[in-house]
């Protein structure tokens, strides 16, 4: 039977050591960096076609959100210089404006391309999406053109 045992045999009593685990170790968890401190150059520099940026590029910071900029013709800066943006961790730049009755986000990217239809897609030529100018940007009906585009742009800039 379970748990039975004869009366001439007494249970022996036995002694366990309970120890605890140790306590674990509080870790810092890798989060954005804000600064380059700790941060290894490489010891050749990185050599950058001149070719591949127009000339005469004014810059666009986010004012709230992340930190982040956008490169635009001097055209395009005086057109959209003048509203407030806000930065995505993506770095991408949005600001939000009333359309259709509705409060709604309007991307930067997207403006500059002259896209407005939301069934259409923005691709970045030479892969920089801080690049704004026109020359960069390449409006698609696919999504996955438009990816397969800006992937091809980064492993040209690449070099690969």
């Amino acid at each position: 039977m379970n748990g039975w045992t004869p009366d001439s045999e007494k249970p022996a009593a036995v002694t366990v050591p309970v120890s605890f685990p140790p306590k674990p170790e509080p870790e810092t968890l890798p989060g954005r960096q804000k600064n380059t401190e700790g941060l290894e150059r490489p010891e050749t520099p990185v050599l950058v076609d001149a070719k591949a940026k127009p000339k005469g590029l004014m810059r666009i910071d986010s004012v709230r959100g992340a930190e982040c900029y956008a490169l635009v013709t001097p055209a395009q800066f005086e057109k959209f210089g003048k509203f407030e943006w806000i930065g995505v961790p993506s770095g991408h730049l949005y600001r939000m404006a009333v359309r259709k009755g509705k409060e709604q986000p309007v991307w930067l990217h997207r403006e500059c391309a002259g896209c407005f239809r939301v069934d259409r897609w923005v691709a970045f030529l030479n892969g920089d999406q801080r690049l704004l100018a026109r020359s960069n940007l390449r409006v698609f009906a696919d999504k996955q053109k438009a990816k397969e585009c800006t992937r091809n742009g980064m492993l040209n800039a690449a070099g690969k």
